[in-house]
């Protein structure tokens, strides 16, 4: 029985997709759910603490764009303050600051 349970604690644990990331707005509800799970994804790579990062003012313009703006800290722990973003879902591309233009 302690198999069995420990078994289907482990598949709810891997079927859940896990954020690295902060919404602290709550507007991640106007998003489409594969779209930030590919958000995720970018942030892991992106950013040196990504369990650090703060999203807010998400909006979705079209489908598999998401622009906001994130706040995130540097590898010396600090964090650097929020600058603009925008994702491409389709190319899993984040783009920071000045070259984010939503």
């Amino acid at each position: 029985m302690r198999y069995a349970i420990s078994a289907i604690v482990g598949c709810m644990l891997t079927a859940s997709p896990v954020m690295a990331f902060t919404v602290m707005d709550g507007s991640e509800k106007s998003i489409e759910p594969k779209t930030m799970a590919t958000l995720a994804d970018a942030l892991l790579v992106q950013f040196a603490d990504p369990a650090s990062a703060q999203l807010a003012k998400l909006s979705q313009p079209e489908a598999g764009t998401v622009c906001g703006i994130v706040n995130a800290k540097n590898k010396h722990g600090g964090y650097v303050g929020f600058a603009p973003f925008k994702f491409i879902a389709g190319r899993s591309k984040l783009y920071v600051g000045d070259a984010a233009r939503c």
